[in-house]
């Protein structure tokens, strides 16, 4: 009786698994494209902020100098321009305290200088000099085409001590971030 039960198992899990068919090879090319084309209205929506001056660059991965890279907290983490207002955060999660209490540094400044070309590859690079009380760099952002993935290069003006951040820009309208105490 136990054979004849473990036969019948077996069947119903073979028709289970052939029912269960894979993805066919119009379905993965249709969610490709589906993938494409929000990818691409992300880019498109990073590009428009960026050309009216109301973005959020939401931090993912800082790099330093020499390479070290530590993933970050995005919402604590960030480069934001609305109008000529500019603001520089950097806080990580392993550190406590801090000037801006977030454990790192918040900076506030007005953009200056501010210029966005278009290369041949259809990447957005974006340039503008940030100077306020505690800050004066030169900040070079570049969006990769197609998406709204990002690149931002903090050039101090008083070291050579640059600071690479990697993440995602948005529209200052539908994002928002925890801006902690500026110097």
């Amino acid at each position: 009786m136990t054979l004849f039960k473990v036969f019948i198992l077996s069947l119903l899990s073979m028709i289970a698994f052939s029912c269960a068919t894979p993805q066919t090879a119009m379905e993965r090319e249709a969610k490709k494209a589906e993938r494409k084309l929000i990818q691409y209205k992300a880019f498109s929506d990073a590009a428009t902020a960026m050309a009216d001056q109301k973005f959020i660059v939401k931090v993912n991965l800082v790099v330093f100098r020499l390479g070290q890279a530590v993933s970050t907290t995005p919402s604590t983490n960030f480069v934001t321009l609305s109008g000529t207002d500019a603001s520089i955060q950097v806080a990580f999660d392993f550190v406590m305290g801090g000037p801006n209490f977030l454990g790192g540094v918040t900076v506030d400044g007005e953009a200056r200088n501010i210029s966005m070309k278009t290369d041949n590859r259809g990447n957005i690079n974006y340039h503008m000099d940030i100077s306020g009380v505690n800050v004066m760099a030169s900040v070079d952002i570049k969006l990769f085409h197609g998406d709204n993935k990002c690149e931002v290069v903090v050039y101090p003006l008083n070291n050579r001590e640059k600071i690479t951040l990697r993440g995602n820009i948005f529209p200052e309208s539908r994002e928002s971030v925890f801006k902690g105490r500026s110097l």
